[in-house]
């Protein structure tokens, strides 16, 4: 092991111990002073890419490393086992005549997802006497004490516990002041009638933080409730967000449309966007406006779009699967 190109390399792409991704080139090395170090990191991977080369180096690996199948110089580098990879190619990992035909199998892609849930289900039964882990009377009874402790270790409640988790932000003793606050929430939610989700956004805490000081004081809840109730008349709707660079097209389902459209346009308006309801599907059973966004999710469930925006994190496609979206609604309304 060359222990002088290793050490010199990890003082340049390396800070206190933590690598420096960007470092991995030879114009950041150059920069840094240390130019004299390229030739040698070739000469001990002609063959690897310079990046990953680098890679192996810093993990103290500086030998070369070649398919186990068809032997010719490996490219990848592998940074969780942090060595360099066994084949070159997933072609080759299969055609190994060492490994056996079960192993194979198991690399392959299984895109049946009733196959999976069967074969899972098949190997909780031989482990575990079940169709799930906590079928076995010694696992059930660990989980029951970790519940437990849990349960005895958690915050007072869920303000405290939302505060916590914000505090490293500075706005965890503000929200937690205002919270306990019971004028300051009736004046916030019923006075100046914003929603559950608005005074979280405004507080950096939990939407459950916010519900449980509501039903703490007993404030009568007014229509802008988070979830949604399928006893209850429910409506599905579609809306279209625009912003200078981006577009998409949104779903959801609600009680309250009409304060759940208030809803959007505030958090929309947080992210520069601007948007359109372009369809209201209202129905007396509720069930039946949960059906078809579940439907919806199946169907479209490789293409779903996250846009980061509260509301639409998995509820939105691409504006060019608009008018797909649109015929889908139209066949299952």
């Amino acid at each position: 092991m060359n222990k002088p190109i290793t050490e010199e390399l990890l003082k340049v792409l390396s800070n206190n111990g933590n690598p420096i991704r960007r470092g991995y080139n030879k114009e950041y090395i150059t920069k840094r002073g240390y130019g004299h170090l390229i030739p040698k990191i070739i000469e001990l991977y002609p063959h690897q890419p310079f990046q990953e080369a680098c890679k192996a180096i810093i993990n103290c690996v500086t030998e070369q490393s070649y398919c186990k199948t068809c032997g010719t110089p490996i490219l990848s580098w592998d940074k969780i086992k942090k060595k360099w990879r066994m084949y070159c190619s997933d072609h080759c990992r299969e055609t190994d005549p060492t490994i056996s035909e079960r192993h194979i199998a198991m690399w392959k892609t299984i895109t049946n997802m009733d196959e999976i849930v069967a074969r899972r289900l098949q190997t909780n039964i031989e482990k575990y006497g079940g169709p799930t882990p906590a079928s076995n009377p010694d696992i059930a009874k660990k989980l029951g004490e970790s519940i437990s402790l849990a349960k005895k270790n958690k915050p007072k409640d869920a303000v405290q516990k939302s505060a916590d988790q914000c505090r490293k932000t500075k706005m965890g003793d503000y929200a937690f002041s205002c919270l306990e606050s019971k004028e300051w929430v009736i004046e916030e939610y019923t006075n100046k009638e914003k929603s559950i989700e608005q005074i979280s956004f405004e507080l950096c805490v939990s939407w459950s933080a916010v519900d449980h000081v509501i039903k703490k004081y007993g404030i009568e809840k007014h229509e802008n409730v988070v979830g949604y109730d399928q006893k209850k008349p429910g409506a599905f709707y579609v809306i279209v967000a625009d912003s200078m660079v981006d577009s998409f097209v949104g779903f959801g389902i609600s009680n309250y449309p009409d304060s759940r459209d208030s809803v959007h346009k505030f958090f929309l308006g947080h992210g520069g966007y601007t948007h359109t309801r372009i369809l209201l599907l209202e129905y007396n059973d509720g069930k039946d406006a949960f059906n078809l966004e579940k439907k919806i999710k199946t169907h479209f469930k490789k293409v779903l779009y996250n846009t980061g925006i509260s509301g639409f994190r998995r509820e939105a496609l691409k504006i060019n699967m608009k008018d797909e979206l649109m015929k889908f609604i139209e066949m299952n309304k």
